[in-house]
């Protein structure tokens, strides 16, 4: 017969137990903050003992958990590879720095990830959040900014499968590109009041891109909106009551890429004091309704066969030149 195990060995052997729990167990909500520490990832980042940042809370974060933002700081970039919402919520900086490489890298096929009020600092990186796979990235109140060096971009998304990128309530401003948008497959994306400023590009659409924009602005930039697919690509956009103010260049610019697949339509919208205000090339098409073109070096500007469509309600005035649309279809 065994002699009784001591109480101090049974001790032992519980906390062990419990130790090899901890280190294996995953939490649905874990938490960052400035006086976190890393190794509380021991302990899931519970909001008594939180983590340092926001890749040692996705360690021990369910997939479809939260990762929660406790006070200001900033919590360091990461790689999302599951489905998960990282919040800071109203009143605290949540902020990434980016000193190389990406900010917030979304490679999480299937999944849905959501990003919620974050500022992501470019200081030499080359993006801020870049969208390699998931089925739909949210991006709610969300700053990108200063990513501003070639071929730099503050949301870039470029995924090999079909997805959805939803912006809301953001700002994107001083980048070479803010928003850059393209699909191997199909890239479904809606930005709603969002601001666009001062960036050199503000919208790049290329490839397989069927797009929205709405309440939204862009200003005192170069370039406004561009959509450019190549090859057999199709890209397609919608712009509804959104403004085009103060761009140096082409408030929007459609076609003259490889491919000839590409078309705008500008719906209750604005574009005022750009360089050129509409400009379609290489046998693209636009299509305007309820539309403002004023005050720019050229309203209007068609060429290479392109098509700008006017629904016959459109306001093509006090520009240096009016230029004009290609034909007048009215309403039906």
């Amino acid at each position: 017969m065994k002699p009784p195990r001591s109480r101090l060995s049974l001790l032992l052997a519980v906390t062990a137990c419990v130790t090899a729990f901890d280190a294996a167990a995953v939490a649905q909500r874990t938490f960052v903050a400035s006086y976190g520490l890393g190794a509380n990832t021991a302990v899931n980042c519970s909001v008594f003992q939180p983590c340092r940042t926001f890749a040692e809370a996705l360690s021990v974060t369910v997939p479809g958990g939260e990762i929660i933002v406790l006070d200001s700081a900033g919590y360091g970039a990461v790689t999302v590879t599951q489905p998960v919402t990282i919040h800071a919520p109203p009143g605290i900086y949540a902020g990434v720095s980016v000193f190389s490489g990406s900010g917030i890298t979304v490679n999480a096929p299937g999944a849905k990830v959501t990003l919620r009020g974050l500022s992501i600092t470019g200081l030499g990186g080359a993006t801020g959040v870049e969208l390699q796979a998931a089925d739909t990235l949210f991006v709610d109140n969300v700053v990108l900014s200063g990513f501003s060096g070639a071929g730099a971009a503050g949301l870039r998304a470029a995924p090999a499968a079909a997805a959805t990128l939803l912006v809301r309530d953001s700002q994107l401003r001083d980048n070479a590109t803010a928003l850059a948008l393209a699909s191997a497959a199909t890239l479904t994306a809606s930005v709603e009041r969002t601001g666009f400023d001062r960036n050199a590009t503000a919208v790049a659409v290329t490839d397989n891109v069927q797009a929205e924009f709405d309440a939204s602005s862009i200003a005192a930039g170069a370039t406004g909106l561009s959509v450019q697919p190549g090859g057999a690509a199709t890209s397609r956009v919608q712009v509804r009551g959104t403004s085009f103010y103060g761009n140096s260049g082409n408030a929007v610019v459609v076609g003259g890429g490889a491919s000839a697949n590409a078309s705008v339509s500008l719906v209750s919208s604005q574009l005022a004091a750009n360089g050129i205000g509409l400009r379609v090339q290489g046998g693209a098409a636009a299509y305007a309704t309820d539309t403002t073109i004023t005050r720019n070096a050229t309203g209007v500007s068609t060429t290479g066969g392109a098509t700008a469509v006017s629904a016959g309600d459109n306001r093509l005035l006090d520009n240096t030149t009016n230029g004009a649309f290609t034909s007048v279809q009215g309403k039906q």
